[in-house]
């Protein structure tokens, strides 16, 4: 399965003009974490509003990291699985990830609260080889940083380009912003009008 925010390769034969083709083959404009992020900053302008209660992000598409490895490696060190994340866990404080899906078996991932990247986590020595050298978790893991797969809920906005051109979708996050009680509707109207428009 591809990552959403990758293209697909374009293929040009000749004095081909290539703007028709990159065109149509375009990425979107911002990548699911960029909308999460301007999401989250046009937020916290929200809420500098007097006016403005409750603030609900709609449709982010939440980044997962995953880790690949082959059973086989794994055993090659003399390690299990099982081993390898209570390796993991003994670091700090244990933070639920989520689960590891291998080949008919899943298995619960838990972070410590240590770790602050991938590549952090991939230093933890998780155990030792048979001559008694430490076995990192690079060693054993690829860990791949994406996208929820498949992406149980996005919103797109349907839109065109140009008058009776092709509708496209376009990835979006939806904002629903509430009153505080006690205010006027006008005003509050008037407040997210005008942070909407700068």
């Amino acid at each position: 399965m591809w990552h959403p925010d990758f293209t697909w390769p374009i293929l040009l034969v000749g004095s081909e003009d290539p703007l028709p083709k990159l065109r149509a083959n375009a990425p979107a404009r911002y990548s699911y974490k960029e909308l999460e992020l301007r999401a989250r900053d046009f937020e916290d302008s929200l809420k500098q509003l007097d006016s403005v209660g409750k603030v609900t992000k709609i449709g982010i598409v939440q980044e997962s990291v995953y880790l690949l490895f082959s059973e086989a490696n794994t055993a090659g060190y003399g390690l299990t699985p099982d081993s390898v994340i209570k390796a993991i866990a003994a670091r700090n404080a244990v933070i639920p990830g989520g689960t590891m899906h291998t080949e008919g078996h899943n298995f619960p991932v838990q972070l410590s609260g240590e770790f602050q990247s991938g590549d952090e986590m991939l230093g933890s020595v998780v155990g030792l080889s048979q001559d008694g050298t430490p076995v990192y978790l690079r060693d054993i893991f690829e860990v791949r940083r994406t996208y929820e797969s498949p992406i149980p809920y996005k919103v797109d906005v349907l839109r065109r380009n140009q008058p009776r051109g092709p509708v496209g979708d376009f990835r979006a996050v939806m904002m629903a912003v509430e009153m505080k009680d006690g205010k006027i509707i006008g005003r509050f109207n008037e407040d997210v009008n005008q942070l909407v428009q700068i």
